[in-house]
């Protein structure tokens, strides 16, 4: 098995991209996994937490348990290949001088993480706001320390508004998430966009969700009258990482992005976002 798609996702020199480097060649105990960590990285890596690390990597389905061994998930591999595939061969194509891209996901968590690392990348040379709006405020549940490391450091350099549509409980919990990470968040709006955008420099980001995503999100969103409700291991399973179908179009247009930058400013200027 070829690990070199498979540690870029945790970082160099962590304890994880140790673990599928260890991993990549057979299945091992863990106490044969801890040797071959140890061998494979200069730290000094406990057993405690290895285990750690490794339970961590299980329940994300990253790895499996067979027995007394653990090993790499193929359905994980297999997702992680067709994402790497994506990512090096987007479908492009140039209308009118605008310059678009496509890409499509088959989870949530795969189309946050994409649009965290995308967004980063972006350039914003003239340090224009970040714009992003929403039908209903998305969760950051399912994002590793790396993508939350990622989008902090995203979020010091550029200011981002999130502007959402809807206000039930869900989404004011979700957007609060997002506030004490550095966002200026704004529930409750009525706004005229058809569909969920992201805005960074000259990049937008026009999000196309399935229909049965769409329908899951309403039925979510609405189905808890409070807080104490929401069970997070359920919302998981049903919304982050269920099988749909997201498509992204990426558009590189100054003169667009920057009509969308104005229009949300204009929009909550004089509200109180759930920063204030």
């Amino acid at each position: 098995m070829q690990s070199d798609i498979l540690t870029p996702i945790f970082g160099n020199n962590t304890t994880k991209a140790a673990i599928i480097q260890s991993l990549s060649e057979k299945p091992l105990t863990l106490k044969e996994l801890h040797n071959q960590v140890q061998k494979a990285t200069s730290k000094n890596i406990t057993y405690q937490a290895l285990h750690k690390a490794t339970q961590e990597m299980i329940q994300e389905e990253i790895l499996e348990k067979l027995g007394k061994e653990i090993t790499i998930n193929k359905e994980w591999v297999e997702k992680l290949s067709k994402l790497t595939e994506q990512l090096k061969n987007p479908k492009e194509h140039e209308t009118g001088g605008t310059k678009t891209t496509t890409y499509e996901f088959e989870t949530f968590v795969d189309f946050g993480k994409f649009i965290i690392k995308f967004f980063n990348d972006a350039k914003n040379p003239e340090n224009r706001p970040g714009i992003c709006i929403m039908k209903h405020s998305w969760s950051i549940f399912g994002m590793s320390r790396s993508d939350y490391e990622v989008l902090a450091k995203m979020l010091k350099e550029t200011t981002f508004y999130d502007l959402v549509e809807n206000d039930t409980p869900l989404d004011k919990m979700f957007g609060k998430m997002l506030a004490q990470i550095g966002k200026k968040v704004y529930i409750g709006l009525q706004m005229s966009f058809p569909h969920d955008l992201v805005c960074k420099g000259d990049n937008i980001a026009q999000i196309y969700f399935s229909k049965s995503l769409l329908e899951k999100f309403d039925e979510l969103y609405n189905k808890f009258k409070s807080i104490e409700e929401v069970q997070i291991n359920d919302l998981m399973k049903e919304f982050m990482v269920q099988k749909t179908r997201i498509s992204v179009i990426q558009i590189v247009d100054k003169d667009a992005a920057n009509r969308i930058v104005d229009e949300a400013l204009n929009l909550i200027k004089g509200k109180k976002g759930l920063n204030l």
